[in-house]
């Protein structure tokens, strides 16, 4: 089930909408984690251990393109990440790179289970 923080809520209700702000600057970060998928999505990571953090070719922020009403990773770029522990992914994170490093504090824009992010990432 995907949850949506309080920030994206906002940004869903407000001009010019979550679309276009996952969209700029092409500033976002994929973690997928291990462990209990904390309460909110507002809510710290907890215990939970990072697998693996992508990004476009490993190091630059994610983009997202939009064809009608789909956010999808544009064809022309290659989404890497390194493991950096073992474990069954639970949930995941899409945030802002900013927000990358105070995760804890400030939670993420978009997070759900693992399956789902799955089905969308090998389509």
């Amino acid at each position: 089930m995907n949850k949506i923080s309080t920030g994206a809520a906002i940004a869903m209700l407000s001009s010019p909408g979550l679309a276009a702000a996952l969209m700029a600057d092409g500033n976002l970060e994929l973690r997928i984690f291990a462990g209990a998928v904390p309460a909110s999505a507002d809510a710290a990571t907890g215990s939970a251990t990072m697998l693996v953090a992508i990004k476009t070719g490993g190091s630059a922020g994610l983009s997202l393109q939009m064809s009608g009403a789909v956010l999808s990773k544009p064809s022309a770029d290659t989404w890497l990440g390194s493991v950096v522990a073992a474990g069954r992914a639970t949930f995941y994170r899409l945030m802002f790179l900013f927000f990358a490093f105070i995760a804890c504090l400030m939670g993420a824009p978009l997070w759900g289970a693992f399956w789902i992010f799955l089905h969308a990432i090998t389509r």
